[in-house]
């Protein structure tokens, strides 16, 4: 707190003790870095280091005081002098955290396969890494499967740099007879394996289930409840919604 501003350069993942946590969220905006799909920098910006991020984040965040915010921000090379930023947060932290995202509330948590609408969602890397995931599924009618950790859904779909969209083709049980046999009857060429809240080598199954001809599959492996699913899908681009 002696310098004007500052700024620390930490890992995305990194945690901290609860008395040096309340000093960040007093004194600093942390915000999340990612590119390409991944969460690549966390950075705690204090004094007028932290004033001075209105000058590189465009929209709702231009402007006013950051500090105890979580921030999300979307980075991407050009040519310009500075890169192309997207930024979002929450209003303070933690009044906007994922406490409202409890897997014990029925209302907000998809738990059960049967009630699964028609599109699934990966939320960016970026947006769990900071806690934010929840926050932004809201906003967007979306609803989270078990955990705001995990993938969301949602009746209608939606194009953005902030996820990873997918039609829903089928649910079944992540046993290997009954995704083979699925597969043999989509007629599926590559197989993508992704997996959230549970923990697996989804490579090793993306070789096991591929072959050379056929659909482009999705298989995204997680958790309803309890129960290990793997929800059967195809990509959705912009083009064919």
């Amino acid at each position: 707190r002696r310098v004007a501003g500052a700024v620390l350069k930490l890992a995305p993942s990194s945690q901290f003790d609860p008395s040096t946590l309340a000093e960040i969220n007093t004194h600093a905006a942390r915000i999340w870095i990612g590119n390409r799909g991944e969460c690549r920098q966390q950075l705690a910006v204090f004094g007028q280091a932290c004033q001075q991020l209105s000058q590189f984040i465009d929209g709702d965040l231009a402007g006013g005081d950051h500090v105890g915010q979580h921030i999300a921000m979307l980075a991407k090379a050009t040519s310009a002098a500075r890169p192309a930023v997207s930024a979002f947060a929450a209003e303070r932290w933690p009044q906007h955290s994922e406490a409202a995202m409890l897997p014990s509330d029925s209302n907000l948590l998809v738990a059960r396969e049967t009630s699964l609408p028609e599109y699934v969602y990966d939320l960016h890397a970026v947006l769990h890494a900071s806690q934010l995931a929840g926050t932004w599924g809201r906003q967007h009618d979306l609803q989270p499967i078990t955990s705001s950790r995990g993938y969301f859904c949602g009746s209608r779909y939606l194009s953005s740099q902030w996820l990873q969209s997918f039609r829903v083709l089928r649910v079944v049980a992540w046993d290997d007879r009954k995704i083979r046999r699925t597969l043999r009857e989509l007629e599926a060429g590559h197989v993508e394996v992704k997996n959230r809240l549970h923990r697996m080598d989804a490579s090793a199954f993306q070789r096991r289930y591929s072959r050379p001809d056929g659909r482009a599959i999705c298989l995204l492996v997680t958790r309803f409840g309890q129960r290990v699913r793997a929800i059967v899908a195809e990509r959705v681009h912009e083009a064919e919604s």
